[in-house]
């Protein structure tokens, strides 16, 4: 014989009492946080984010996902984008360690507001890979940038332009900034070389293992 115990039985009318109870006793308003003052940020933490998202997009950048759904492109661009401000922004706060970081997302912008030393490594780095006209999400785009610059320009508010992207579905924007987390990151590392010495990061970012 089966001993098995019965469930509890449940009234069928106790979430619509409840329901009426929190009717007569709502919740208060909810209080929405103030955007915080800009502040001096630890680099580290920008650079550790910025690994955490270029991870991502390497995975993303597997031909396996790609060809999966053309939304993910989407998701890559917006990845990529935070990726590169991340890195912009802790070479930023390492170059000038008393003062927050730029609070913005245009990438051109952050990279107008590093020092030119580090401005001048970063194109000519880019320039010789080719990093510039590599991974367009349109391929045959007749606009495709000629240089890093125009690349830039072109990819700037790609953090915001992709990400809502379902508001303006005429919007048509190739993006070739895919590869530069990788320059960024090591110029990172060459103003901050202790982090690498010390164990704390890896010299380079791997690709998530299946």
């Amino acid at each position: 014989m089966n001993d098995r115990r019965l469930p509890p039985f449940r009234d069928p009318f106790a979430f619509l009492r409840q329901l009426d109870a929190e009717k007569k006793n709502p919740l208060p308003p909810r209080t929405k946080q103030k955007k915080p003052k800009p502040q001096v940020v630890d680099p580290l933490e920008l650079l550790r984010q910025g690994d955490a998202f270029f991870k991502v997009e390497l995975l993303l950048r597997r031909p396996m996902m790609l060809h999966q759904d053309v939304d993910i492109a989407v998701v890559r661009v917006v990845t990529s984008a935070f990726a590169n401000e991340m890195y912009l922004k802790c070479i930023a706060q390492i170059e000038k360690p008393t003062q927050p970081p730029p609070q913005s997302h245009d990438l051109e912008d952050l990279f107008g507001a590093l020092s030119l030393e580090s401005q001048e490594y970063i194109e000519i780095a880019v320039q010789v890979s080719g990093q510039a006209i590599f991974g367009a999400v349109i391929p045959e785009d007749p606009n495709a940038p000629k240089t890093f610059r125009q690349a830039l320009r072109g990819g700037a508010e790609a953090f915001v332009q992709w990400r809502y992207r379902h508001e303006n579905r005429n919007f048509v924007q190739g993006y070739y900034l895919f590869r530069w987390g990788a320059t960024l990151r090591e110029r990172a590392l060459q103003l901050r070389p202790d982090w690498v010495t010390s164990g704390t990061v890896k010299q380079r970012v791997d690709p998530p293992s299946d």
